[in-house]
């Protein structure tokens, strides 16, 4: 899930930290098994609620 960055002071803001994780590899994956697990953490991982997201695909429908 994606937070907001908390801060106390405005200078804490300007210095702050960003953690990788990879969710899922496979270099032999077909284009296809991409797409689907691409859709799939979009989901899981509501990416594509635009109060916490960016992704304009597929459409959010909350509670789902």
């Amino acid at each position: 899930m994606i937070t907001p960055i908390q801060a106390d002071t405005p200078d804490q803001v300007l210095d702050f930290n960003v953690r990788k994780e990879t969710l899922w590899e496979d270099a032999t994956a077909q284009g296809s098994e991409v797409s689907r697990r691409q859709t799939e953490f979009i989901r899981k991982y509501p990416a594509n609620d635009p109060s916490t997201g960016y992704n304009r695909w597929p459409a959010f429908k909350p509670g789902h």
